[in-house]
């Protein structure tokens, strides 16, 4: 199946790049004799395959190395399946309100993006995407800028349309569902996986796709060979040993979470139900989302202005920072929301 939906010279990016094993004197690559700052991770490459970080994935997930494949980010995983999925003419499509780089990254690469509204469930009609021209679709789930959960018979829809479904689980980890429990029943979906999140390393770039045996070969060939850093590898490696810190990391995330979302609602406002680390905020008609955002800005504090996009015209996204940011963020949100005491029942701190 996997085979009709790929580009058609995907064959033609089937390029030999070696693995040499460590106990072998590699005199293949031109590097350099010795690192001037002394720096081990960076005077040899690693790769092209980046084995030694999905076999820590496989065993993390239950999985075998060919289900992965390593990305610069997982912005690098949605450029990866444009490249894999579509040929010049071919459309990807995306569910507004949603991740903007759905829209950018395939518009860089010359591709077409079908925009499609989600419902007032924020879920999405897949028989407007079945309808579409588009051979692909990116959701993300959790969603973002929503932050709500589809389940799996959801996107299990999206997969019976046999068009390709790439499930973006950034915050996959503030969850029990996920994408990964269906990659041996559908060829047709990717799942991208960041370490930019509850990993804690959003500064090391790396992120992966999980996919079927069959397609993660053609993903893998849809990439530049070398295209890891070998410092966000080593990381990305490392911080695998942390799961413990992991988890707690989530939950303390969480009570944030929470701590805030009940901070906004004595505020007057609508926090909307979060499975991620942000929280989006609706406010009453009376008041201009748009112009609490450039207020808060003069007071030194910089929410996600996402008010305009369909279903979440007057809402701002706002991250879980800190206990002391979000009482920072909750008394001046107070302070701005006061000129407007008079047009709504609101409760300022």
């Amino acid at each position: 199946m996997i085979e009709d939906l790929v580009r058609k010279d995907i064959e033609s990016l089937r390029f030999a790049h070696p693995y040499v094993p460590k106990k072998y004197i590699n005199l293949s690559q031109n590097e350099p004799l010795r690192g001037i700052i002394g720096d081990k991770y960076a005077t040899r490459y690693i790769g092209p395959h980046y084995y030694e970080l999905k076999d820590r994935l496989a065993a993390y997930f239950g999985l075998k190395r060919e289900n992965f494949v390593i990305t610069n980010g997982a912005n690098h995983g949605i450029d990866v399946c444009c490249r894999c999925f579509l040929e010049p003419g071919d459309s990807a499509a995306m569910y507004d309100p949603s991740y903007g780089p759905y829209f950018m990254i395939p518009m860089i690469n010359g591709r077409s993006v079908v925009r499609l509204t989600l419902d007032e469930n924020f879920e999405p009609d897949w028989s407007l995407f079945e309808r579409s021209d588009a051979k692909m679709v990116y959701i993300p789930n959790p969603g973002n800028p929503t932050a709500n959960l589809l389940s799996l018979d959801t996107i299990r829809e999206g997969l019976d349309t046999g068009k390709v479904v790439v499930v973006d689980e950034a915050y996959a980890e503030f969850t029990d569902v996920t994408a990964v429990d269906l990659i041996n029943d559908y060829e047709n979906l990717v799942v991208l996986r960041t370490f930019s999140k509850v990993w804690a390393l959003p500064g090391a770039r790396v992120g992966y796709t999980i996919a079927c045996e069959k397609t993660s070969d053609y993903l893998e060939l849809s990439h530049i060979p070398y295209h890891m850093a070998n410092p966000s590898l080593k990381l990305a490696h490392d911080v695998l040993d942390h799961q413990e810190e992991m988890e707690q990391l989530v939950r303390d995330t969480i009570e944030l979470r929470e701590e805030l979302r009940e901070g906004l609602r004595a505020l007057g406002l609508h926090p909307y139900p979060s499975y991620t680390n942000f929280v989006l905020v609706e406010f009453p008609k009376e008041v201009d989302a748009s112009r609490i955002f450039h207020e808060l800005l003069e007071r030194n504090i910089f929410v996600n202005n996402v008010s305009g996009q369909p279903r979440i015209e007057n809402c701002l996204r706002i991250s879980v920072g800190l206990r002391e940011e979000n009482e920072a963020l909750l008394r001046e949100l107070g302070a701005v929301l006061e000129q407007w005491a008079d047009s709504f029942n609101t409760v300022v701190r």
